[in-house]
């Protein structure tokens, strides 16, 4: 194989043998253009289409000028990357990074962004509570008063039953003779 002096097959092969090419746009279409019938034929994998085109074909593309600065751009680029100057969250997530913005702070834009849905869902929220504190008002009242009722009656028994009462006195709409 007759390697540019430059290197520009390894820096190919440097390419190809690292996944960050695909999701580099200019550096698929790099490979795309050695060979697009290959590419294809390959399923776009760029270690496969350098071992099937000829090395010759693929020197002769590179010698290409453009080619050539655009595959030592992109070379430049994943060396950047490698060595940590430039990553997807530097490049595309560093105002985010730089400004962490908690939950309460989200919730408090969120409000003012949106006055009127933040007042009905607080004002369905104040109601639900009201209506449970009520709910277990009347609930408590309930169980007190029938506790009360339950007490009156068992005391109401045990004094009949202390006194002597007939029985026309425990069930006063019944009709007792009297003799």
């Amino acid at each position: 194989m007759n390697e540019p002096i430059d290197g520009t097959f390894q820096k190919l092969n440097e390419l190809a043998q690292n996944l960050w090419w695909s999701w580099q746009p200019d550096i698929r279409a790099i490979f795309r253009e050695l060979d697009p019938e290959t590419w294809s034929l390959v399923y776009h994998n760029p270690v496969a289409l350098l071992q099937r085109v000829p090395p010759e074909d693929i020197a002769r593309r590179v010698h290409d000028l453009e080619m050539q600065t655009r595959i030592n751009q992109a070379h430049r680029r994943l060396q950047s990357y490698l060595h940590g100057g430039e990553s997807w969250g530097v490049v595309h997530a560093g105002p985010i990074l730089a400004r962490p913005v908690g939950p309460i702070i989200r919730l408090g834009r969120w409000i003012r962004r949106y006055p009127v849905g933040a007042g009905l869902i607080a004002s369905l929220f104040l109601g639900l509570v009201v209506s449970l504190a009520f709910l277990q008002s009347v609930l408590a009242q309930q169980r007190a008063a029938e506790q009360a009722r339950s007490k009156f009656e068992n005391t109401r028994a045990a004094l009949f039953r202390a006194i002597g009462v007939s029985k026309f006195w425990e069930n006063p709409d019944s009709t007792i003779p009297i003799s």
